[in-house]
């Protein structure tokens, strides 16, 4: 059986951070959907267009780092 959440911010910085995943995954979660949150969240200050690249690059660690230490 799949369980998702469509719909997850994970928070290192003012939240569970990877602590949310792993609870999730105890309940039972199987599947979800990491979203992005603004640039503020992850402490870029967007000036241009390439901050914005900086930002999506901390997400995508972010889920690096979620695949390599969960099992989420």
């Amino acid at each position: 059986m799949l369980i998702t959440d469509n719909h997850m911010h994970i928070d290192p910085l003012r939240g569970m951070g990877l602590d949310a995943v792993r609870e999730f995954s105890s309940a039972g979660g199987t599947h979800f959907m990491l979203v992005y949150k603004t640039a503020y969240d992850s402490g870029t200050e967007v000036k241009t267009g390439k901050d914005f690249g900086k930002a999506y690059d901390y997400v995508i660690e972010l889920s690096n780092k979620i695949n390599k230490e969960t099992d989420a």
